[in-house]
């Protein structure tokens, strides 16, 4: 049934009806985050905390929350799958579009902290394999559950310009 959890194993169940309705609430809230959070022109996630500057991390992680908030029906699946595309579309240079906007990074990896409007380093941040491999994580969720569609070969096409060993000590 839309919006209820489904259990794995009992504990949830065993939660007082007071403790499953604060879950419930902490995980709405968590997915508001990234949902209210969204730029719908860039597809990045503000940290409204930060002003226009984010973390790539958001990104991965907002993928994500994006999912569970269709499954839990707070969102249609439609929704999620245009603002994933967005973002997608963000993250992966499209050599036959010129004018895309492409966050900054090196290697198919990407800069920690970005802005939000332009998709370019914030600062000096580094590239960031953590944040970025939070960003993958994301990525491989919405691949899988969009699969057969243009976000499961956009999350591909992402994935696996990832240059890892670009980044590994000698």
């Amino acid at each position: 049934e839309a919006g209820k959890v489904k259990s794995q194993n009992c504990t949830y169940d065993k939660l007082t009806a007071e403790d499953r309705e604060f879950l419930d609430d902490v995980q709405r809230k968590a997915f508001d985050y990234f949902w209210d959070g969204f730029d719908p022109v860039t597809g990045l996630i503000a940290d409204e905390a930060r002003g226009r500057r984010t973390s790539i991390a958001n990104s991965g992680f907002g993928l994500s929350a994006f999912c569970i908030g269709a499954e839990r029906g707070w969102v249609t699946r439609q929704e999620v799958y245009d603002r994933v595309h967005v973002t997608l579309n963000s993250y992966f240079r499209d050599p036959d579009n010129q004018n895309d906007l492409c966050v900054e990074g090196k290697y198919g990896l990407f800069y920690h902290f970005i802005n939000v409007d332009t998709g370019r380093r914030h600062r000096r941040s580094e590239v960031s394999t953590i944040d970025s491999a939070i960003l993958m994580a994301g990525s491989l969720h919405v691949m899988t559950y969009f699969e057969g569609t243009d976000v499961e070969q956009l999350a591909t096409r992402l994935y696996e310009n990832a240059q890892w060993d670009k980044f590994t000590n000698r």
